[in-house]
């Protein structure tokens, strides 16, 4: 998991607002040890690079229709035994 930064304030905001935080995706560094690199080496180690960060979006988009999909699966389930 991600520890601090923007991504927990955005969370705890939303929290103190009574939103929902479940669409919110963190993205950030690492709470590991990062060796010394060029910018970019670090980057892409902490997967915050372009590549990593369009895979790190993707991943939580997918989970996301995924959930949308079991959501819609067990409301046609209720709605089947409801029936009967």
């Amino acid at each position: 998991g991600r520890v601090g930064g923007f991504g927990s304030l955005v969370l705890e905001a939303l929290n103190d607002l009574g939103l929902s935080t479940d669409r919110v995706c963190r993205i950030g560094h690492p709470p590991r040890w990062m060796y010394h690199d060029s910018r970019g080496g670090q980057l892409r180690d902490a997967g915050l690079d372009a590549n990593g960060v369009a895979e790190q979006v993707a991943a939580f988009l997918d989970g996301l229709a995924q959930r949308a999909a079991d959501v819609r699966v067990e409301a046609q389930l209720d709605r089947f035994v409801e029936q009967r």
